[in-house]
């Protein structure tokens, strides 16, 4: 048990760092994707009858999805040289944009 929880954590860092170059639409995707496996194993894992798996599997593309277009860098205008974030507020961007 112990040793499947640190490989599932070390595969989650790698995955997480490989989604750093990424555009929003590929961030949405891929947590699309990611979600809604991890809701189709979480069914698996409860027995669940094919509805469960189906209802499994859409709300964890859709929580996945949602999280990952939320995260990634800010937009930055780059006349103003201010930085858009998830909330929708203007701010001056961070040092090195």
């Amino acid at each position: 048990m112990k040793r499947s929880s640190i490989a599932a954590l070390a595969l989650g860092a790698a995955f997480l760092a490989g989604c750093a170059n990424m555009s929003s639409d590929q961030r949405y995707a891929t947590g699309a994707l990611v979600g809604g496996a991890a809701g189709l194993a979480a069914a698996d894992a409860n027995k669940e009858n094919n509805t469960g798996r189906a209802v499994a599997t859409l709300v964890g593309a859709a929580a996945g999805g949602a999280i990952a277009a939320n995260s990634g860098p800010p937009a930055q205008n780059t006349s103003t040289v201010r930085c858009v974030y998830p909330n929708g507020q203007p701010a001056p961007c961070p040092p090195g944009y």
